[in-house]
């Protein structure tokens, strides 16, 4: 599985879907649908809210609340994770399962549009896997290799999600060139009708 990366398509495209059906609540726990890409409901900013809360709470209360935070927010995704979770494999082709998009092993960017409460997340079509994890240790399939991290003792750590592939970035940016491409000939042919509209009105008018 990889470790996820923003994506500034994805997140305009939760925006955008935002503006076009709001939150979309009454579709909470499916998948949500914009252009090529496949969505869902995912937690909002309140943890990040209670985190600043925290900073003004006093030190010798700040570990135990820190602890239970983050105990609840664990809870919170993993329940959420797995009420949206196939219960039944292989996966149907063709089938999405809401936030258990979230692991499938072969994506690695994600964006989404958030509020207080909630976050609405995009991520793009992958092709079909019958089970969403590949069978094996830990990043025994990357196509990379392991992420690794530092340790609370400063130490260097092997962890358990692949690094996403190499030139992703390179790939976000041709895309988002790719899309301003497409806005700038729509605004072009959109000038240029423009003025024959209004020669049409005004010949219509002096009819």
């Amino acid at each position: 599985m990889y470790k996820l990366v923003w994506n500034r398509q994805l997140e305009q495209a939760a925006y955008e879907y935002v503006e076009e059906h709001g939150l979309g609540v009454e579709k909470f726990g499916r998948t949500l649908y914009h252009k090529d890409y496949i969505g869902f409901h995912w937690v909002g900013d309140i943890f990040d809210y209670i985190s600043l809360i925290m900073k003004v709470v006093p030190k010798e209360l700040l570990s135990g609340l820190n602890k239970w935070k983050d105990l609840i927010e664990t809870l919170v995704i993993l329940l959420w994770l797995l009420f949206a979770m196939p219960v039944r494999y292989p996966v149907k082709e063709g089938d999405h399962f809401g936030a258990g998009e979230l692991a499938t092993s072969i994506r690695y960017e994600i964006g989404c549009y958030s509020n207080v409460m909630l976050s609405i997340c995009f991520m793009k079509k992958a092709p079909y896997q019958p089970r969403p994890f590949l069978e094996g240790a830990a990043c025994s399939s990357c196509p990379t290799h392991c992420e690794f991290f530092m340790d609370d003792d400063g130490e260097e750590v092997e962890g358990e999600l692949c690094v996403p592939p190499d030139g992703y970035y390179n790939d976000q940016k041709a895309e988002a060139a790719a899309l301003e491409n497409i806005s700038s000939v729509g605004d072009i042919v959109g000038v240029s009708i423009l003025p024959i509209a209004i020669l049409l009105m005004i010949w219509w008018i002096r009819r």
